[in-house]
């Protein structure tokens, strides 16, 4: 019997250990979850430069088009998003209308310095707060 026990035991630990060191590179903050990427943590949500030039010029090319067929009555932004974003050192913010290859339209948060120019890098980061109205509509 006292062997049983302590065979439960052990092997109880061997699994914790295995689940453990098979945990994914994802780690949990107090303002969502964040991929861990060369030791920096990158928010969620967040997009390239490269990315956002992308999206800004297939808007650029396409919103007429879009607009003359479609419209966007908001869109909703994840509280994490906003958060992860103000905790970012900012001067003012601009929010660009992008779209994808799937021609959906997105909502985009540039932080800017002083002089209103686009602060991007390591601790700036581009935040694609995508959730347009219509598709993703909750109205009352």
């Amino acid at each position: 019997m006292k062997n049983q026990g302590l065979s439960t035991i052990l092997a109880f630990l061997i699994l914790a250990t295995v689940f453990a060191c098979n945990s994914p590179t994802k780690s949990k903050t107090d303002i969502g979850e964040a991929t861990v990427n060369n030791a920096r943590v990158i928010p969620r949500d967040t997009i390239s430069l490269a990315q956002f030039n992308k999206w800004i010029a297939t808007w650029e090319q396409n919103s007429k088009n879009y607009m003359d067929t479609s419209t966007i009555k908001y869109w909703s932004i994840p509280k994490t998003d906003l958060s992860q974003f103000v905790t970012e050192k900012h001067f003012g913010v601009r929010n660009y209308i992008g779209m994808d290859d799937n021609m959906v339209p997105h909502s985009i948060l540039v932080g800017t310095d002083g002089n209103g120019n686009i602060k991007v890098g390591p601790e700036n980061h581009i935040y694609d707060v995508t959730a347009p109205c219509p598709s993703a509509c909750n109205d009352l």
